[in-house]
């Protein structure tokens, strides 16, 4: 650990296998203000020090659980009692999620008191970590210490820099990040009085010149002085005043990361020679969807949806020095949409150039077979869409604008590019009703051999349209009860404070929710069975002549192993490989085929229903039969995970 002025930390539970975007830029902009400024990478030596499997539990597996933040909860407010019980009691009855991973936490399911002996056994560990992590920087006479606050990182930050405080109070601490948006902002520098500086949004443009100012002026600069987005306690006491959030508008002005501490600290603790680098990058800020149309559901980005995009460029030239600098391709883009310029300028300029990188991106689901082919030409090999249901009447509740039918296509373009789909299949919406979910249920076995989803109930988010129009949904949302188990913050700054939020209206898991349910774990355990044992459940087109298809079908559902389409049979199915319409389907066999009657291309139709290899939502049909699935020659992005994922063991 080097000596500097400033330090910048991630806590636990940020992900060990790759580095802090965040602490990244904010080291760059530090150094082009000429300011000593290093990251610190606690995180790593917490993970190795309770184990990468129970690390990687609460990083992402249960995250929403708010795992994390009990763990340290007692570190960052030990006058509070916090109430271990009841945070129990609900984790036991209320999330289910956790019920799968006992089993790869203790090598058998032992059940949830051993989750729960395991976890307290990390509380102790935790204690004696930010005491150590502590020191160590306390030995190397900073200035300023500042730390990251995603939302399992929120405790674990408060706790250093709590101790931090009390080992030298003349050190200058500070705290950003999606934990510290708009109102949560002032709440926690209220509440912490160790807690020096709270930034709210985005701070590339001028953290540099913040320190700044603080090492050369006064560690204590007046509130009258301070930037749109900064908070000291002076300023938090303002309750007159809006809440403030910082957004950077040109992109290309913002500097390359520096991960340069990241890779010292893996290589340190010997990580480096067991995970194949993944460097995080952003090509955008914001959703240009949610500007006009934003889901429901979504809280992110807060106070910073207006979208913006950095130049071809700037984003190309940020991929090359980085994979250069660390000897990297594989980047998962932090962009909460991808942009359909991209079509236009970023993939067709990667395809040329041979796609050099693996890239994972979040995406709409309506993208067409070409786009879908030019993502893979290009390196896109990850993404997740926001799909989130296979039903039109609950994707418009959920104010998707996109269509089930779609989605379904999606799924299948995918596979057989070699894209991995990670996709919700969510329940409990404000408005569903029972039979919406059976719908689903009914068809879904048809779709086995394609990307299984994760079955998730919709939660309430801070920013979300839901929060911010309760009385259109018929909600009364209040904090997640936990929080009041985790946090000693009033009522009123818990509601300024939370994240996640309850709704007064019990949602149980309704009959129709109930058979959905139980659909999609059977899906899980076979594309299980494919990731773990190489066992693909298929429905695919092995042979192909001008007149003759051989599909090969494995699924549950298959009404034969090998179906064999000629003549008419097989010109309708080619013509389902799009979402179509009845009467499309009639123009395209005319096209082929003279005097089919409409009865004739119907009663075809039926049979391709009848044998489960084409799908009819709405008044649109869509071929299932995935097409062999193209060779690469280099490894995945999901290779490259699953690899990593081995040193656990």
């Amino acid at each position: 650990m080097k000596k500097s002025d400033i330090y910048l930390v991630c806590m636990p539970f940020g992900s060990y296998e790759w580095p802090s975007i965040g602490i990244g830029q904010l080291i760059t902009s530090a150094k082009k203000s000429g300011l000593d400024a290093s990251a610190f990478y606690a995180n790593v030596i917490f993970a190795k020090k309770i184990g990468y499997v129970m690390y990687s539990t609460i990083s992402s597996v249960i995250p929403d659980s708010l795992v994390g933040e009990w763990v340290f909860s007692r570190l960052a407010f030990p006058d509070f009692a916090v109430q271990d019980d009841n945070y129990f009691n609900h984790l036991n009855e209320n999330d289910k999620s956790i019920v799968p991973y006992l089993k790869q936490i203790y090598g058998e399911d032992k059940g949830f008191e051993m989750l729960k002996q395991g976890l307290l056994q990390v509380r102790d560990a935790a204690e004696h970590f930010v005491n150590e992590i502590a020191e160590m920087i306390i030995r190397k006479h900073p200035k300023i210490v500042g730390s990251s606050a995603l939302y399992s990182q929120y405790t674990a930050s408060l706790s250093l820099l709590r101790r931090v405080k009390e080992l030298n109070p003349n050190i200058v601490t500070m705290i950003g990040g999606p934990n510290c948006e708009e109102g949560m902002a002032p709440v926690t520098i209220r509440n912490c009085s160790y807690i020096d500086y709270v930034v709210s949004g985005e701070a590339d443009s001028f953290f540099g010149h913040l320190c700044m100012d603080i090492m050369t002026k006064d560690k204590q600069l007046c509130s009258n002085n301070l930037l749109h987005g900064v908070y000291n306690k002076s300023k938090a006491q303002c309750l007159n005043k809006l809440p403030e959030t910082a957004v950077e508008n040109d992109l290309d002005s913002i500097p390359f990361p520096n991960y340069d501490d990241y890779f010292a600290e893996i290589k340190k603790v010997g990580l480096d020679k067991k995970i194949e680098p993944i460097l995080l990058m952003e090509t955008s800020r914001g959703c240009w969807k949610g500007n006009k149309k934003p889901c429901t559901f979504c809280g992110l980005n807060g106070g910073r949806r207006k979208y913006r995009m950095k130049s071809l460029n700037h984003s190309l030239e940020e991929m090359d020095q980085l994979a250069k600098r660390y000897e990297a391709k594989n980047f998962l883009t932090t962009d909460t949409i991808l942009h359909l310029d991209y079509f236009k300028g970023l993939f067709p300029e990667l395809k040329k150039r041979e796609a050099p990188y693996n890239f994972f991106f979040e995406t709409i689901s309506m993208l067409n077979e070409n786009q879908v082919k030019l993502m893979a030409n290009a390196g896109v090999n990850w993404i997740q869409p926001g799909i989130e249901s296979l039903n039109d009447e609950l994707l418009v509740l959920l104010n998707k604008g996109n269509k089930a039918i779609n989605n379904v296509a999606l799924l299948v373009y995918a596979l057989e590019n070699n894209i991995k789909v990670s996709w919700n299949m969510l329940w409990g919406i404000p408005g569903d009703k029972s039979e919406l979910y059976e719908q689903m249920a009914n068809f879904l076995p048809l779709l086995y051999h394609l990307d299984a989803p994760l079955f998730v109930k919709i939660s309430f988010q801070k920013f979300s349209y839901y929060h911010e129009n309760q009385n259109l949904f018929n909600l009364h949302l209040t904090p997640d009860i936990r929080y009041h188990y985790l946090y000693p913050y009033s009522v009123n700054d818990l509601d300024q404070f939370a994240f996640f939020f309850d709704d007064d209206l019990e949602r149980p898991l309704i009959e129709g929710a109930a058979k959905l349910y139980d659909r999609v774990k059977e899906w899980e355990k076979l594309y299980q069975n494919k990731i773990d044992n190489n066992v693909a459940t298929e429905l695919c087109v092995v042979y192909r002549e001008k007149n003759k298809i051989i599909i090969k079908d494995t699924r549950p559902c298959a009404v034969k192993n090998e179906l064999v389409l000629s003549g008419l049979d097989n010109i309708v199915f080619q013509a389902c490989r799009a979402p179509v319409t009845q009467s499309q389907i009639c123009n395209c066999v005319e096209t082929h085929i003279n005097k089919k009657s409409e009865t004739e291309i119907i009663n075809s139709i039926g049979h391709l229903i009848e044998l489960k290899i084409i799908l009819s939502i709405g008044n649109k049909y869509i071929a299932l039969a995935n097409n062999k699935q193209k060779l690469i020659k280099h490894k995945c992005f999901i290779d490259v995970l699953q690899a990593n994922k081995a040193h656990r063991s």
